[in-house]
C-alpha cells in the first residue's frame, strides 16, 4: 500500500561537500515538470547515510530506495498539479507566513548553516516549502476537513493504547548540532568549561530548536533517534555528553532534568490522539483518492537514467 504523503513532508536532501555525477539528465517528468537525476542522487545519498555502509553495496536495496524516493518526488508533483487544477492557491500573505514560520525556527546564522548542510540554496528551499504549503492546503481541503473524530473514538483509543501514554523515565535535554567534528569538539570544550550551553546553541546550532537554546523538551526512550537515547539517558542532570556523530551531523547534548515513570491523563494527550485517529482515517482514504489523481497525471520515467543514478561521493 502506498505510504501516506503526510502534510508538510520534507524531502531530505543530501549534505553539502559532495560531487554529483548525473549532470544534465532527467530521471522523470510529471505533467511537464522535470525531476533531475542530480536531485534523486542527492536524496539517495542522504537516505543511504541512515543505514549501515554495507547497504550501499546491496544493489537490490539501493534500487528499491531509488524507486521509493522517486515515487515520493512524483507524488508531490502530482499533488501540486491537482491542487492547482482544483483551485487551491496560496496568497502572498499565506506563503510569506509559511516561509516565516519555518525560517523563524533558526537564527540567521544557523539557517545558512542548515542550507549548507543540506546542499541547497535559498531559492531551492523556498521552492520546496512552497510545494509543501500547497500540498498541506490541498490535503486539508480534500481530506482532513472531511474527517470527524468523536469523543467515543478518543476514549476508546486511549483505553486501547494505555501503554503508549504511560511514560517511562524521561529526560529534558538541550543539543547543539553542527556539520563539522572540529567545531563540535571546540563547542563541547567551551560548554564543559562553563560557557552557557543555551547561548552556544543559539549561536552555532543548525538544528531547528537552536533558536530556543537547543531545548529538545522532555522525551522518553524510543521517541528520539537511538543515538540521542544512548547519549542522554546515562547522563545525570547537568552533565554534557561526548560529541555524537549521526546522519544529521555532530551533536553535543546536555541533560537539564530527569524524572521517573508516570501516566499521562487523557486531557493531556487528547490532541495527539485526535491527530493519530485522523491520520489512520486519512491513510484509508488516501490510496484510492491518490490513485484517481495519478490516472490523470502525465508521468514519464526514464528507466535507463534511473538505473544509472548513483549516490554522489564525498569530497576528500
Amino acid at each position: 500500500m502506498r505510504r501516506l504523503l503526510l502534510i508538510a513532508i520534507a524531502l531530505c536532501l543530501a549534505a553539502s561537500s559532495c560531487k554529483a555525477s548525473n549532470n544534465g539528465q532527467t530521471v522523470a517528468k510529471v505533467n511537464g515538470e522535470t525531476i533531475s537525476a542530480n536531485r534523486l542522487a542527492l536524496a539517495l545519498k542522504f537516505e543511504l547515510s541512515k543505514y549501515d555502509p554495507k547497504v550501499a553495496d546491496d544493489t537490490k536495496r539501493v534500487d528499491a530506495l531509488k524507486k521509493s524516493l522517486l515515487d515520493e518526488m512524483i507524488k508531490k508533483r502530482v499533488l501540486v498539479k491537482a491542487a492547482e487544477r482544483s483551485g487551491v492557491a496560496l496568497t502572498d500573505s499565506e506563503l510569506s507566513e509559511f516561509y516565516t514560520y519555518y525560517k523563524s525556527r533558526y537564527t540567521e546564522g544557523t539557517f545558512q548553516k542548515m542550507l549548507e548542510f543540506k546542499g541547497i540554496n535559498y531559492d531551492e528551499w523556498k521552492a520546496e516549502k512552497k510545494r509543501e504549503a500547497i500540498i498541506e492546503k490541498f490535503l486539508e481541503k480534500e481530506l482532513v476537513s472531511k474527517i470527524d473524530v468523536t469523543d467515543t473514538e478518543i476514549k476508546k483509543y486511549y483505553k486501547q493504547h494505555m501503554k503508549d501514554f504511560s511514560k517511562g523515565d524521561e529526560v529534558r535535554a538541550r543539543q547543539i548540532l553542527v556539520a563539522y567534528p572540529k567545531l563540535a569538539s571546540e563547542l563541547r570544550e567551551k560548554a564543559s568549561s562553563g560557557e552557557n550551553f543555551a547561548s552556544l546553541a543559539q549561536e552555532y546550532s543548525m538544528a531547528p530548536e537552536g533558536k530556543r537554546g537547543g531545548d529538545l523538551g522532555w522525551f522518553s526512550r524510543g521517541i528520539m533517534p537511538k543515538a540521542f537515547d544512548e547519549a542522554c539517558f546515562p547522563l545525570p542532570a547537568g552533565e554534557i555528553s561526548p560529541v555524537v556523530k549521526t546522519e544529521f551531523g555532530y551533536h553535543i547534548f546536555k541533560v537539564m532534568e530527569r524524572r521517573g515513570s508516570h501516566s499521562v491523563k487523557l486531557e493531556d494527550v487528547k490532541d495527539k490522539i485526535v491527530a493519530r485517529i485522523k491520520q489512520q482515517k486519512m491513510e484509508v482514504m488516501f490510496d484510492k483518492w491518490y490513485d484517481e489523481l495519478e490516472i490523470d497525471a502525465d508521468i514519464h520515467i526514464n528507466e535507463d537514467v534511473l538505473k544509472n543514478v548513483t549516490a554522489p561521493k564525498e569530497i576528500k
